[in-house]
C-alpha cells in the first residue's frame, strides 16, 4: 500500500505507480571505469535495485543507445560518435551491448527495451516510451540508475521531472568519469527537482513501504 506523504515524493507511490529506469549500462561504457572495485560495486548496486523491482512486479526500462543508428547532423556529439564511439564498436560489436549481469529478460511481461538516437541524451526521447510509461502503466514515479552521472542520468531526471513524473535517483546506481562532478550531480543538481536515496530507500519504494529521504 502507498505511503500517505505528499503526492511529490516517492513513497506516495506503489509499486504499480513505478517503473525502473536502467540508463546506459553499455559494455562500452562500464569498460571505462578505471577502478574495478568502483565498477564491482556500481554493478551490485544495479543488480540489487533490479532484483528488487522484479521481485516487487515494478516495471523495467531497459533504456540504451541505439548504436546501429547515426546522431543527426545538428547533434554536437557527431564528431565523438565518428571518431570514437562508432570505430570501437565496429571493431567489437559487443561492446553496443548492455552488460551481461544487468540484461534484461526478454521473456518477462513487466521489462521493455527501449533505444534511442545517438546524440538524443535523456532516455525519455526513445521512441515510444512516454506513451508506454503514461498511457499504457499509468506511471507516476520513476526511479532512475545509469551511466553516465551527468550525462543520461541527469537529462533523463530533468527531464521526467518536467513530465511530471516524480523523480528518485540512486547515487550508488550510477558513476561519472569524474567523481566531483558525480557528486555534484547527485549533492546539488538532481535534488532541485527529484529526490536522492540509497540502495536500501529505493527497494522500500519498491516494496510500497516508502523512503525516507
Amino acid at each position: 500500500m502507498a505511503s500517505t506523504s505528499q503526492p511529490n515524493h516517492p513513497s506516495h507511490y506503489g509499486p504499480s505507480d513505478t517503473a525502473l529506469l536502467l540508463l546506459d549500462y553499455h559494455n562500452i561504457i562500464l569498460s571505462t571505469i578505471p577502478v574495478e572495485a568502483e565498477k564491482e560495486k556500481l554493478v551490485k548496486s544495479t543488480q540489487t535495485l533490479l532484483a528488487a523491482a522484479r521481485e516487487s512486479k515494478v516495471p523495467i526500462l531497459h533504456c540504451l543507445i541505439g548504436t546501429s543508428r547515426n546522431p543527426l547532423p545538428t547533434s554536437k556529439l557527431v564528431a565523438r560518435w565518428e571518431e570514437s564511439f562508432k570505430p570501437a564498436i565496429q571493431s567489437n560489436p559487443e561492446l553496443a551491448l548492455q552488460i551481461s549481469s544487468l540484461a534484461g529478460d526478454q521473456s518477462s511481461d513487466t521489462e521493455y527495451f527501449f533505444d534511442r538516437v545517438p546524440g538524443r541524451v535523456s532516455a525519455l526521447k526513445s521512441e515510444g516510451i512516454m506513451e508506454l510509461l503514461k498511457d499504457k502503466l499509468g506511471i507516476k514515479s520513476l526511479v532512475l540508475g545509469g551511466v553516465v552521472s551527468s550525462g543520461c542520468v541527469l537529462s533523463t531526471a530533468r527531464n521526467a521531472a518536467d513530465e511530471d513524473f516524480v523523480v528518485t535517483v540512486v547515487p550508488d546506481a550510477c558513476w561519472d568519469r569524474e567523481a566531483e562532478v558525480h557528486r555534484t550531480v547527485m549533492d546539488k543538481i538532481i535534488p532541485m527537482t527529484g529526490h536522492t536515496v540509497s540502495i536500501e530507500e529505493a527497494v522500500n519504494i519498491f516494496k510500497g513501504s516508502g523512503a525516507s529521504g
